[in-house]
């Protein structure tokens, strides 16, 4: 609707840039009985004003700035508030004898404030904005909408945005697309601050079928800090392939997750972990691991922990079978001085305790030792 009405504007703008041009070319006009119609004021510099008024002469309509006999902008319905403040109903910007800007609702507080119900940038239209206001003492203001084109395709689309004296920018939404008009990104709630650390409440990757990429809430990064309370990701097909809860990313290379939980492509799960912890020289520590094959328990860790080099070590762990039953238990389980405090199995009768062999296999030293 908005290009329709663009398209629309802009040639009724160049047809009014053409009848000024005529009406400059003709000059003044005056009715026969006095009064001036149509005024221009001419300067040295080559600039010039066209004042056009009522049939009484008393009020004045329309006023065209001229430059070299060209008009460079034109503004309709102006009028003066008792508070000081200026408002033009219409205003149009002229560049190389075409329309460029298209303004309606311009108004100008005495403070030097400035407002705009909307307004068309480029005849071609690569900008529509609707609701602007903006305060050049403060270096602040805030955009109602904002819709970017080029190539009379969609661009971005933007709600709610605000600049702050402080130069923090904030928008409520905003959806930016490809060039074959699909969108590809979706965000609420987004924040930029002065020393370029931002923030935002929700953001969504789109792919070109439409189906979600990826999804996060409350993501913000500051100076190499990296934080995201909630992250999915999903297949080409739009189905959950992995959930994060609580990630942070810290500039010497830490990395912690809350809660992790993977899934195969047949959407069963595959691997949950709580407390999860990396890090340079640490190499990692997983406070609880529950791995699946084909969505059934393949085996389960409690207090995990890794350094760079040696096998983890393990506080519990439960090995299943291929139905998901336990069939090895072990707990506090250390490679690096190949101990355990116990190791059991299940066997035909019952569970019994694991033999020097088969821990051995966990240490992955040849031979058996006490333990």
């Amino acid at each position: 609707d908005i290009q329709e009405e663009s398209g629309i504007i802009f040639i009724r703008e160049q047809r009014k840039y053409n009848e000024l041009l005529e009406k400059f070319e003709t000059g003044d006009f005056v009715l026969p009985n006095g009064k001036v119609i149509r005024k221009i004021t001419r300067n040295s510099d080559g600039s010039a004003l066209m004042e056009e008024f009522s049939k009484d002469g008393k009020k004045l309509l329309t006023c065209t700035k001229f430059q070299d006999g060209k008009p460079i902008l034109y503004a309709e319905g102006y009028r003066e508030h008792s508070d000081g403040a200026q408002s033009v109903a219409k205003r149009v910007v002229f560049k190389e004898g075409k329309p460029s800007t298209y303004e309606e609702g311009f108004e100008e507080t005495k403070d030097g404030k400035n407002k705009v119900a909307r307004t068309f940038d480029d005849g071609s239209l690569s900008l529509y904005s609707e609701n602007l206001s903006a305060d050049s003492a403060n270096n602040s203001g805030t955009i109602a909408l904002t819709i970017g084109y080029k190539d009379n395709a969609v661009l971005w689309y933007q709600e709610g945005y605000r600049l702050a004296s402080d130069g923090t920018e904030e928008t409520d939404l905003e959806v930016r697309f490809r060039k074959d008009k699909t969108p590809f990104l979706y965000q609420q709630g987004y924040k930029k601050y002065s020393d370029d650390s931002d923030e935002t409440a929700i953001e969504i990757g789109i792919a070109k079928n439409g189906k979600p990429i990826f999804y996060q809430e409350n993501y913000s990064q500051k100076q190499g800090y990296e934080q995201t309370e909630k992250y999915f990701t999903y297949d080409k097909e739009g189905r959950l392939s992995s959930s994060i809860e609580g990630h942070t990313r810290e500039e010497n290379s830490t990395e912690k997750m809350a809660k992790y939980l993977s899934f195969n492509p047949n959407s069963e799960p595959a691997c949950y972990q709580e407390g999860f912890r990396s890090s340079a020289g640490y190499t990692y520590s997983i406070a609880k691991e529950l791995v699946f094959t084909e969505g059934k328990p393949d085996n389960y860790v409690k207090d995990c922990e890794e350094y760079s080099t040696g096998m983890p070590r393990i506080g519990e762990y439960v090995e299943c079978d291929k139905e998901g039953k336990p069939i090895r238990l072990m707990s506090n389980l250390n490679p690096d001085f190949e101990t355990i405090d116990f190791a059991y199995e299940k066997t035909n009768d019952g569970w019994n305790t694991m033999s020097d062999e088969n821990v051995q296999e966990y240490f992955e030293q040849d031979g058996s030792e006490e333990y």
